[in-house]
């Protein structure tokens, strides 16, 4: 989708947040309307990175197992 422009220190960017856990979303801008999920849009401008950290809860364990024996 993204094409050239997700290249060099955005990727590397990308990479190293996702490495660390994150997950991370690329938001960017376009010449063209998004219309073909297996195209390359054309001009496409990377705009900011969301990173998204899941902090996983210390009774995260008793409440899947509580869940499981409950059969949910």
């Amino acid at each position: 989708m993204l094409g050239d422009a997700f290249a060099g220190a955005l990727r590397d960017q990308v990479e190293a947040e996702a490495a660390n856990g994150r997950r991370v979303l690329v938001l960017a801008t376009a010449d063209a309307p998004f219309a073909d999920a297996s195209a390359t849009l054309p001009g496409v401008a990377p705009a900011a990175l969301v990173l998204l950290d899941d902090i996983v809860r210390a009774d995260a364990p008793d409440t899947l197992r509580y869940f499981a024996e409950q059969g949910v």
